[in-house]
Parts: C-alpha cells; sequence; structure tokens
C-alpha cells in the first residue's frame, strides 16, 4: 500500500477525499504531496516521508505526473495504482520540512527560472535538520541499497 499524504490545497487540487488518520506514518512507502506557486507557474511537491527526497511535477501534468515520479522510483515493478490510499496525518516535522523546500523553490524561483530538475537537484542536495543534516539524496540512496 502507497500512503499519498495531501495537503489541504493539493487534494483540493487533485479532487481526491483523504482519509484522517491520529498516528503518524512513517515507512518506505508514504510521500506527502503540496502545492506552491510561483510567478509563473505552480508545481506540486512530492516528498518521500523518511528520505526527504523530492519530486516536482507541474500542475499541467496533474495527478498522472505526481504518479510517473513515484513510479519511476519503484523496485522492479511494485507499483501499482489500486494500491494507494489519501490519507490526511498530523506530522509536524514533515510539514516544517516541506515549509523550508517551499521557501527553498521560492527563494531560487525569485532569482532565476529554474526546471523541475533545477528545483529537484537543489532540494535533493540541500541538508536537512529533520536529516542529522544530510542531504536527501544521501538518505534515499542508504534506503535504496536496504
Amino acid at each position: 500500500m502507497i500512503n499519498l499524504i495531501l495537503s489541504n490545497k493539493a487534494a483540493q487540487k487533485l479532487q481526491k477525499q483523504v482519509d484522517s488518520i491520529h498516528e503518524p506514518i512513517a515507512d518506505a512507502d508514504t510521500w506527502r504531496i503540496d502545492c506552491l506557486s510561483m510567478r509563473k507557474r505552480s508545481i506540486f511537491i512530492i516528498t518521500h516521508g523518511t528520505t526527504l527526497y523530492t519530486f516536482i511535477s507541474s500542475y499541467k501534468h496533474g495527478f498522472d505526473g505526481i504518479i510517473e515520479k513515484i513510479a519511476s522510483t519503484a523496485k522492479g515493478n511494485q507499483f501499482n495504482i489500486n494500491d494507494i490510499q489519501f490519507v490526511k496525518v498530523p506530522n509536524q516535522s514533515l510539514v516544517g520540512s516541506m515549509n523550508r523546500i517551499k521557501n527553498l523553490i521560492s527563494q531560487l524561483d525569485k532569482y532565476s527560472n529554474a526546471s523541475n530538475e533545477q528545483f529537484e537537484d537543489l532540494v535533493n542536495h540541500t541538508p536537512f535538520k529533520h536529516l542529522s543534516f544530510r542531504t536527501p539524496a544521501e538518505c534515499y540512496l542508504e534506503e535504496e541499497q536496504k
């Protein structure tokens, strides 16, 4: 089962109903989806729940763009679109990290017209306190090697 934690804005934009779960979910198949409006476009920020590894998808690609990004990480062909659960979970640590990610992207967007891939590279190579000052790329690589 893949858990997609949707922010209120993401749930509304994707027109998805979410189930409230009161205890935090922290497993390898959890991703948080949030939205960010920038100067010339809006994006979905797709962040892995334990490693903070992040993908960026444009609004124009919608839900399919999000699924394509997450499916690209599936080992083998383990990804099944029918095994997705949309949830709302209170996890202040993850929300705080997502806010930092949104701030990083917003600051870069002020000064340059970066691509989604450039935003991903910036976020995935920035150390986070939540990760003991390691980068999401380092943590994700460790997770993949398990």
